[in-house]
């Protein structure tokens, strides 16, 4: 398990323990292979809660370039929301942020 601190925004959490897995196995290059252990690792702990804004932007090849942007989940009083992390928080941020790890 990966070290993170209380006030640490979920998708950073989620990036340090992919890394830690990647490190431990080299193997793991897709968010299926890491998911069910950053799920055990994170599932239930209380932190903030972040979504993926997701990017796309058109270079002068024709290919497309994806990359995410991550904002802080906003309650109805437009403050953070905090709660213990579900499979369905991480799940939300998984690819987008094992795709930030592996491509940028």
């Amino acid at each position: 398990m990966a070290t993170h601190d209380k006030d640490q925004p979920l998708n950073q959490r989620i990036g340090r323990e992919i890394a830690a897995i990647m490190q431990a196995n080299p193997n793991a290059q897709e968010w299926k292979d890491v998911a069910a252990q950053v799920r055990k690792n994170l599932v239930g702990v209380i932190r903030p809660i972040d979504v993926p804004e997701k990017h796309v932007v058109s270079l002068n090849n024709g290919e497309e370039l994806t990359t995410y942007q991550f904002k802080p989940l906003l309650g109805e009083t437009g403050k953070p929301v905090v709660h213990a992390i579900t499979e369905a928080d991480i799940d939300a941020l998984g690819e987008a942020v094992m795709d930030t790890i592996l491509f940028g």
